[in-house]
């Protein structure tokens, strides 16, 4: 069983581009949608970030939930400014 595309005529392809791109954008939502509640209560892992907006600090960015912090030292922040509740601007 195979199917052909020849017997659909114009609006026909058309709801068939829109369905799959319906289905498509599902799945593609539904897998950001699992990860974060997979992620939800991991604690942070920090990874140097390569830009540095001052001479003397560090940037880092959390992999498990995307805050970025500063530090003067060449260790990562100890703890996560995502349950602060501080916003950027």
């Amino acid at each position: 069983m195979s199917f052909d595309f020849q017997h659909l005529d114009g609006q026909e392809f058309l709801i068939a581009a829109l369905v799959f791109a319906a289905v498509l954008a599902a799945y593609m939502i539904g897998l950001n949608l699992w990860d974060r509640l997979r992620r939800r209560g991991l604690p942070c892992r920090w990874s140097r970030d390569k830009i540095q907006p001052h001479a003397g600090t560090l940037r880092w960015v959390c992999t498990t939930c995307g805050e970025s912090g500063h530090t003067t030292k060449r260790r990562a922040p100890v703890t996560c400014k995502k349950g602060l509740g501080a916003k950027g601007l």
